[in-house]
């Protein structure tokens, strides 16, 4: 519940300027910025064992990374400019799936195709989500909001990514049916960047604003998520408090009690 209170505090920041948010997000577009964002993601893939020292270059950087070109930076900082978040779409007007990281023997041979016959530009890739140690999960939230900014001003309908197994379950919870396995079943890949095996996934960004209207899971916990977050993360949050107040806590829709489990989704 923790989080999810975090969340809605945090919209009502932003919305009422002489309060101000506690944490800013926005795109990196200062080199220096985009260094520093590199840098603490060396940092964390060697905290994570996703990479050895060696494979980092004198600035901390990772050495093996072809895609900076392609690479649009975003950064969450707090008050004191410390970077807590922080993540890249890899993307450009002409891009097609064959200019990803995610190999297209990852995909499944029917989203494959669908995607392949979309305009250039409709898809982008999602880097490797960096949080720093300590960074609030609203601020990893911050971050996706400015990254779902992008895609609706660049028209991006859809977004590709590789996730860890073990990640799954969290990004469910956050983007239900938007969240689709890409892979065929039991495939993973690996990029040269990092360690580690990885599964095919695919965020449809258009069916994200659905989730905020969805009709309640089983799970009081999961529809929560899918409200508030939805609603954050699209730019939409000015009915979270209010929304909160008549759903949640009048009991119109569930018991209170029953969205304590909420705070599951941040574990």
């Amino acid at each position: 519940m923790r989080t999810v209170v975090d969340v809605v505090e945090e919209s009502v920041r932003d919305r009422v300027p002489i309060l101000g948010g506690r944490y800013s997000g926005r795109e990196l577009t200062d080199p220096a910025e985009i260094v520093d964002a590199r840098r603490v993601g060396g940092e964390v893939y060697v905290h994570r064992h996703k990479l050895d020292h060696a494979d980092l270059d004198a600035q901390g950087l990772p050495k093996r990374d072809d895609h900076t070109a392609e690479s649009t930076y975003f950064g969450v900082y707090d008050r004191s400019a410390r970077l807590l978040a922080s993540d890249r779409v890899i993307w450009s007007p002409t891009s097609t799936l064959a200019a990803f990281r995610v190999p297209l023997s990852a995909l499944r041979t029917t989203l494959r195709n669908q995607l392949s016959q979309l305009r250039p530009g409709a898809v982008a890739e999602v880097g490797t989500l960096i949080k720093a140690p300590g960074a609030p999960t609203v601020a990893v939230i911050k971050l996706l909001r400015c990254m779902w900014s992008f895609a609706s001003d660049h028209g991006i309908e859809f977004f590709v990514c590789g996730l860890e197994p073990k990640l799954y379950p969290h990004f469910q919870r956050m983007f239900g049916d938007a969240l689709i396995n890409a892979g065929p079943a039991g495939e993973t890949f690996s990029v040269d960047i990092v360690k580690g095996r990885q599964i095919a996934f695919m965020i449809d960004v258009r069916r994200t604003g659905a989730l905020i209207e969805a009709t309640p899971h089983a799970s009081a916990a999961q529809w929560l998520g899918h409200r508030i977050f939805a609603r954050y993360i699209t730019g939409d949050a000015s009915c979270c408090v209010k929304r909160l107040e008549h759903e949640y806590v009048r009991g119109d829709v569930t018991p209170v009690e029953d969205v304590q489990a909420a705070a599951t989704l941040t574990r």
